[in-house]
């Protein structure tokens, strides 16, 4: 997640998942946030569109919305920028990696 718009998380986001796929995980990456970019890259890349997602190169490309039933080792979220709301979510995780920036004019957006 970022501090502030533009900072990459998708990015990141979208690497960690690939990174935990080459290295065995069963994953899933949700785009949990309000830029609809899932939907620009699925399309960039070919992506096989499933329901509300997409799967490619055995990673799941989901939506926040979709429903799914099947066991993942890691989801990773891209909350995007980081807000109240999305407190209790980061909440009810076992184990939470958050990616986050912290130059000097960041930090005051990290205060909740």
């Amino acid at each position: 997640m970022g501090t502030q718009h533009r900072v990459g998380t998708t990015t990141i986001a979208m690497q960690f998942t690939v990174y935990l796929k080459s290295i065995g995980a069963n994953v899933s990456y949700v785009e949990a946030n309000d830029s609809w970019h899932l939907r620009l890259i699925a399309e960039n890349y070919r992506m096989q569109e499933i329901e509300d997602g997409y799967r490619y190169k055995g990673i799941a490309f989901e939506s926040i919305n979709l429903i799914n039933k099947v066991f993942f080792d890691f989801i990773v979220y891209d909350l995007g920028i980081f807000r109240n709301r999305m407190v209790k979510g980061i909440l009810n995780s076992n184990i939470r990696v958050i990616c986050t920036g912290d130059e000097p004019h960041e930090i005051p957006f990290l205060r909740l």
